[in-house]
């Protein structure tokens, strides 16, 4: 089950959205327009993070990239909340790329809620947080393009079950803080609700 821990890892998270959004609402860009998009998401939102934490994890700053204590979350979500804050405001804009931005727009809010629980020792599973803000905008594509999307709600939903168990098993996080994770990922999706669907 660990390798549910390596797989939906929270940095593949952005380019996991992108392909449902490709896949269920891209209906006016050519696939050049849609792999510039995954490009630019990927550079912004894995490979930079990614160089960061290699800067943390050479300087002691971060122990290895599941970042196990919680103080040395507060950098790395600091600067995600950077870049998905460059992302929604040059790139992945509300007039390109609607439901996307909502998607990055939610994440945004999940990752600056997580940071400031790093602030007061807390540590929600960061995993399930992830997915979860998956799952909620799995739920608004179907609803925006009136689309079936209830066995892809079922594999998201075994995902997480998959994800959550990986972590406990991986003595990662108590079950409060996978708890703790899945609202904080899920909620801001089901608000953003309101300005595009």
């Amino acid at each position: 089950m660990k390798w549910f821990s390596y797989l939906f890892h929270p940095i593949f998270i952005p380019l996991f959205g992108t392909a449902l959004y490709a896949w269920l609402d891209c209906h006016s860009y050519n696939q050049i327009q849609i792999w510039k998009l995954f490009i630019h998401v990927a550079v912004m939102l894995q490979v930079l993070p990614l160089l960061f934490f290699w800067l943390l994890h050479k300087t002691g700053q971060a122990a290895n990239l599941m970042l196990p204590d919680v103080s040395q979350r507060k950098l790395p979500l600091l600067l995600q909340a950077l870049l998905l804050s460059l992302v929604i405001e040059r790139s992945v804009t509300a007039e390109l790329f609607p439901s996307l931005y909502f998607f990055f727009l939610a994440a945004l809010f999940s990752v600056l809620v997580a940071t400031i629980a790093a602030f007061f020792k807390l540590k929600p599973s960061l995993h399930v947080l992830g997915v979860a803000g998956l799952l909620t905008y799995l739920i608004g594509l179907g609803i925006h393009n009136q689309l079936n999307v209830s066995s892809l709600v079922a594999l998201l939903l075994f995902i997480i079950g998959g994800v959550a168990s990986s972590r406990l098993q991986m003595k990662a996080h108590t079950p409060k803080e996978l708890i703790m994770g899945f609202v904080i990922g899920f909620t801001p999706g089901l608000f953003f609700y309101y300005f595009w669907l």
